[in-house]
């Protein structure tokens, strides 16, 4: 069986620019292919026949939104898995269809500090308002994609990123810090984004997961 979907053209950087879908017989930009793969997608299955064969582990809802919470809590890692077999991402990263045991480095890109990676998201589910976002600092290899005990990032480090590129308030802006158990980063909870909630810089124990909105 031919491969669904091949590079068609490239920036002079080696970025994937154009695609073409042999299914449909259609060309794609970047932007039409990112939609297209999407972690909502619900028949990657299909678009790729090798490293992404079982569908509860590859393919999404279909509805359009990358899932956040349960029942599609899966869908902001797989989201890696799919840019990473359309070639549009370093790295190469598993499927796991479980809200436990996610692995930085294996199952999504790993960041600087230990046990900590970078889950795609869409916080529409708490605030109607928000776009599709980047979260750091949530997913370790002791907690669980519900972030119920797994903020990671110090809070004088958090607080030190967001006044460099933002406001420096832990839930306003472009970027928007909370904490896990304890909600400890802000004093607000997990899913709540629009507080009036500060840093906790001088609370040594002070831990956040961080969430930048997509402009």
């Amino acid at each position: 069986m031919p491969k669904r979907v091949k590079v068609t053209s490239e920036s002079d950087s080696g970025r994937n620019q154009h695609f073409h879908d042999n299914f449909k017989n259609t060309d794609m930009t970047r932007t039409q292919f990112v939609k297209e793969i999407q972690g909502g997608i619900k028949n990657a299955t299909a678009y790729w026949t090798v490293g992404c064969t079982t569908p509860t582990d590859c393919n999404g809802n279909g509805n359009g939104i990358i899932g956040s919470d349960d029942p599609d809590y899966y869908e902001g890692h797989i989201a890696w898995h799919h840019l990473s077999l359309a070639g549009m991402t370093n790295g190469a990263y598993t499927p796991l269809n479980s809200a436990l045991k996610l692995e930085p480095g294996r199952h999504i890109p790993a960041g600087p500090y230990e046990a900590t990676g970078y889950v795609l998201r869409n916080l529409i589910a708490y605030e109607p308002s928000f776009r599709p976002g980047l979260e750091y600092g949530g997913p370790n290899t002791g907690g669980d994609i519900n972030h119920t005990n797994d903020a990671t990032v110090p809070g004088r480090v958090a607080e030190s990123v967001d006044r460099k590129f933002d406001d420096g308030l832990a839930v306003k802006g472009f970027i928007r810090s909370v904490g896990g158990t304890g909600d400890n980063c802000s004093g607000q909870p997990y899913n709540n984004f629009t507080g009036a909630g500060s840093y906790q810089v001088a609370n040594a124990q002070s831990t956040c997961s961080m969430n930048w909105f997509f402009k």
